[in-house]
């Protein structure tokens, strides 16, 4: 299962919406792209026995005008849709 769009306004909202999403899909293998700069994301996971598998960074052409909140997308619906 590819999980995402996870996105969350805090740490603790984040943990919860996680917690919830695991038990809807206890004992299924899942798959989730996080953004490198979401430190507290990659904490959460590696404590629920996730590894890294891949390298994951946002890109832009030119002057990154809409940088987003990326410390608070926890999971993408895909690396092709950012």
């Amino acid at each position: 299962m590819q999980a995402g769009p996870w996105i969350a306004s805090s740490e603790q909202a984040a943990e919860v919406l996680f917690e919830a999403f695991m038990c809807e899909v206890a004992g299924k293998t899942i798959l989730l792209d996080m953004p490198c700069l979401n430190d507290f994301g990659k904490v959460l996971l590696l404590k629920h026995g996730f590894t890294v598998q891949r390298g994951f960074t946002r890109m832009y052409l030119g002057e990154n005008r809409c940088p987003g909140f990326p410390q608070g997308i926890y999971g993408t619906s895909g690396a092709e849709k950012g």
